[in-house]
């Protein structure tokens, strides 16, 4: 029998991974997650289409890293969040399992 990887202990952040992990698959996550992705390519676009714009070129570029830092802290959520949960899932399908070859043990004694 394989041996599995022993399963990420979630018990010191539990309260918070849980809080973190529903988070993230929450339908207003992914909606946050949409528009910053929208707004940043929205500006990304606008720099390179437009040349002319009412908007100083610092004030741009200030806008352009505050919406890719807030796209790529959301990214980082979202991927400890999903390890979270898959640390969850692997868990509770290895308690199965220990149970299961319990109950074989039982059934065969």
């Amino acid at each position: 029998m394989q041996e599995s990887p022993t399963p990420i202990s979630t018990n010191i952040l539990s309260p918070v991974g849980k809080i973190l992990a529903s988070a993230v698959q929450s339908r207003w996550f992914f909606v946050l997650l949409a528009a910053l992705a929208v707004a940043f390519i929205t500006t990304l676009a606008a720099a390179t289409l437009l040349v002319d714009s009412t908007l100083a070129p610092g004030a741009v570029s200030l806008l352009r890293t505050t919406l890719g830092a807030a796209l790529l802290v959301t990214l980082a959520f979202c991927l400890v969040g999903s390890r979270i949960r898959i640390g969850e899932t692997q868990a509770r399908a290895h308690a199965w399992e220990r149970s299961l070859e319990s109950m074989n043990v039982g059934i065969a004694l």
